[in-house]
């Protein structure tokens, strides 16, 4: 992914959305939105967009030997995206003639909707002495007149509503009250009539869903290889040697320290398996303590280190770590108490092949007794066989 990135371009992800419940609804026979099918629509032209990278890869001669098993699971949907879009607009909206019922239901809505309005501009002129405005508006859904209230009387129909001034009474002549009700019956026809058409889509993404579902996921472990990717080029990070004994890593830098002003530290554990850091207050302790613990997870999650070509390092069955002062008023702890309790826990969990981290090992009791514990506690570190950095104040 890093060549991939550097000689071409990311893995096109742009369009790919968290659709996992839209099509889990479609396999089980739920009916999607207008907006819903939208969203599908952008993930078929995400795989279209996929396909066409890795044509321009192999064009290109780039190695795919690990990714390859990622792009052979995607399967391509365009005649999905073909279905859809003969169905619905670019806006969302449901084509006239995306089913003979809808063509033929909007067509008796247009012309009724005709029909009234030219019934109410006859009724403008015939009514004008009466009306406040002419102008046709619509109250509840219906094409009404706005009548003076002193002449609510010489007008037959049915009163819809008051201004707020109450001199103005919007009024549905009788002559129209028939044919609204008509348009309403048919506005009531398009809506079932949509439903149908969204439901036969509905069911074409459901007989592809599964194959969608794993496409969604194909693509979601896509963009986190390429955005680990991305960092490594960003931070200029670098996949270490995996091996069995040994870790030297070369020039190590902690991730979150600015690189401006990070201090590199080279780290290699030899013949032994535990390295004991001795030094001031502000000497860089902790934070290499901190370095060799987050680059070994950082390896351990598949993603390059900031440390230099050459670096190896090992797979660890626990990364166990006790640093900083976990004192807790609530629980009662002291500092040297708090720390004694999480040891406890670390050496419980500790085997031959965990790393463990100490910082200021023996600390917040008397050095003498701090001392002689640190002893102890190394010497049983060895015992077990772990990789173990410690840092401390003692002598």
């Amino acid at each position: 992914a890093k060549t991939l990135i550097e000689r071409y371009d990311v893995t096109p992800l742009n369009g790919v959305l968290d659709i996992d419940e839209v099509l889990k609804r479609a396999a089980k026979g739920g009916v999607l939105s207008a907006e819903e099918l939208q969203n599908v629509v952008s993930h078929v032209e995400a795989e279209i967009r996929t396909d066409r990278y890795i044509r321009k890869v192999r064009q290109l001669e780039l190695t795919l030997d690990y990714l390859s098993p990622y792009y052979q699971q995607l399967t391509n949907h365009q005649d999905l995206k073909q279905i859809i879009e003969d169905a619905i607009d670019p806006r969302g909206n449901i084509y006239d003639n995306a089913s003979p019922e809808l063509a033929s239901v909007r067509k008796k809505i247009a012309i009724t909707e005709k029909r009234i309005q030219e019934k109410m501009n006859s009724l403008l002129n015939s009514e004008a002495t009466r009306l406040t405005d002419s102008i046709i508006t619509i109250r509840n859904n219906r094409l009404v007149l706005p009548v003076r209230a002193d002449a609510k009387n010489q007008v037959k129909g049915i009163v819809h509503d008051l201004s707020a001034s109450r001199e103005t009474v919007f009024i549905e002549p009788l002559a129209c009250v028939d044919l609204n009700n008509d348009l309403q019956s048919l506005f009531s026809d398009e809506q079932e009539a949509i439903g149908r058409i969204l439901y036969r889509l509905s069911q074409e993404v459901g007989l592809r869903s599964m194959e969608m579902l794993n496409n969604l996921q194909t693509f979601t472990n896509l963009d986190v290889i390429f955005t680990k990717a991305k960092h490594a080029l960003e931070n200029n990070e670098n996949m270490p040697k995996i091996g069995v004994e040994r870790i030297n890593l070369i020039n190590a830098r902690h991730p979150f320290i600015p690189a401006d002003i990070v201090v590199p530290n080279t780290i290699a554990f030899k013949e032994y398996k535990t390295i004991v850091i001795t030094g001031p207050n502000t000497g860089g302790k902790t934070v290499c303590l901190k370095t060799l613990g987050l680059l070994s997870l950082m390896v351990q999650s598949g993603m390059f280190i900031p440390a230099d070509i050459g670096s190896e390092t090992l797979v660890f069955d626990n990364i166990l770590a006790d640093i900083g002062d976990e004192q807790s008023i609530e629980q009662s702890l002291s500092t040297f108490s708090s720390h004694i309790t999480k040891i406890i826990t670390v050496l419980k969990k500790a085997s031959a092949k965990s790393l463990v981290l100490f910082d200021e090992l023996g600390a917040g009791t008397d050095p003498k007794e701090g001392a002689s514990l640190a002893i102890s506690l190394l010497d049983y570190l060895r015992q077990v066989g772990c990789h173990a950095m410690v840092t401390t104040h003692y002598p």
